[in-house]
């Protein structure tokens, strides 16, 4: 009887340690998914703050050069470098923020990159069209080529609103399924302990 009692306590007792050692496993487990979400949410949030003053900047730039080839004589171009610094300024963040993905394949943020710097590039090329509109007198002729830079522009901004739409659903999706299937593999572990 007293060795039934023995082994009855001490199968409780090793059970007790078992079951704390697998609840302890699975609360640092759920804390390090906790961290990673709440991460994650910052990253989710800082992209969507920073692509939409990224796209008003390059607005802003082109609507000050738009201005200065039309209006300004004396070639104030105050205005138009402020708002291309503001442009620059946003695209390095927006830059910074995407190779911080850490679930999406690296050619889905090469892309993205790509057609940020596509942008980029636009504005660059518009910086040029009005450096020679001081030395070329037909107006008619540069707020043509502006206006298809602009368009050229507005089509770049639409891929790029794809691209990055897409990166964010596919960071989340592919983090989820990484989360689940190690959380499903925990719990499989757990059961068989």
């Amino acid at each position: 009887m007293t060795t039934f009692i023995i082994t009855i306590l001490t199968s409780s007792v090793l059970a007790a340690i078992i079951s704390g050692l697998v609840n302890y496993s699975i609360k640092t487990k759920e804390i390090r998914v906790q961290l990673n979400l709440e991460e994650k949410n910052r990253w989710y949030n800082s992209v969507n703050k920073v692509y939409p003053e990224l796209l008003s900047a390059s607005s802003e730039h082109m609507e000050e050069l738009f201005f200065c080839i039309r209006y300004d004589e004396n070639g104030n171009t105050k205005n138009v470098l402020k708002a291309l610094k503001e442009h620059e300024n946003k695209h390095y963040t927006l830059t910074f923020l995407i190779l911080q993905c850490s679930y999406v394949p690296k050619n889905e943020i090469n892309e993205v990159l790509r057609s940020i710097d596509d942008i980029r590039r636009i504005l660059i090329l518009t910086q040029n069209i009005y450096h020679k509109s001081k030395k070329q007198s037909n107006k008619k002729l540069i707020e043509k080529w502006m206006r298809k830079v602009d368009d050229c522009l507005s089509s770049e901004k639409v891929e790029l609103s794809k691209k990055i739409g897409y990166l964010v659903k596919n960071e989340r999706q592919i983090m989820t399924r990484e989360i689940t299937k190690n959380k499903m593999i925990e719990v499989a572990l757990s059961v068989i302990k």
